[in-house]
């Protein structure tokens, strides 16, 4: 009998509950304004990641896909702003080396800055080469400042012949020299 009693008590409970959050919802301003907020803002993110594009390359921003080749082109995005010793073009082309050739953002300024003392070093300013890439027999790129104070790690960095095509080239050395074939 008490069990019978316990259930209908909880089904009493229950009843009441809905009840009363249905009056909560739908008879006071506080609950409409609850669920009209929660309707725009479920409107708002359907519609936001509908107009998201997910293309690969921008052509408009000099941008092109990856293809294992080596070529200078970056998409730009304009709307990257640097922030500390990261300048707007240097986060740009960060960003536009990280989506062409899939890395991390954060790992090229990284290097960027570790190699570069944030582009201050000598082979940055001479050569613009900001991630401390050695010269080679056959490379794209003509020789630049010796290695180290007065030449004596031996050898010479690279020197490229303007920021982009550091970026795309430290994007394009990291990924093609890293893949195992």
């Amino acid at each position: 009998m008490e069990n019978q009693n316990e259930s209908l008590i909880k089904q009493y409970v229950k009843r009441r509950a809905k009840r009363r959050l249905f009056l909560w919802l739908f008879g006071t301003s506080a609950g409409l304004i609850t669920i009209l907020i929660t309707v725009f803002v479920t409107l708002f993110l359907i519609l936001a990641a509908g107009s998201i594009d997910n293309s690969d390359s921008d052509s408009s921003t000099g941008g092109e896909a990856f293809t294992g080749e080596y070529s200078e082109g970056l998409p730009i995005y304009k709307e990257i702003k640097g922030r500390g010793p990261f300048s707007d073009e240097i986060a740009q082309y960060a960003v536009g080396a990280a989506v062409k050739y899939k890395l991390l953002p954060s790992v090229i300024l990284s290097q960027y800055g570790y190699e570069s003392a944030f582009g201050t070093s000598l082979s940055a300013k001479n050569d613009l080469n900001f991630f401390g890439i050695t010269w080679f027999d056959g490379c794209l790129f003509p020789k630049g400042t010796a290695r180290g104070v007065g030449g004596i790690e031996g050898g010479w960095y690279m020197k490229f012949p303007n920021s982009k095509a550091a970026f795309s080239y430290y994007g394009y050395s990291v990924t093609r020299f890293s893949i195992s074939e």
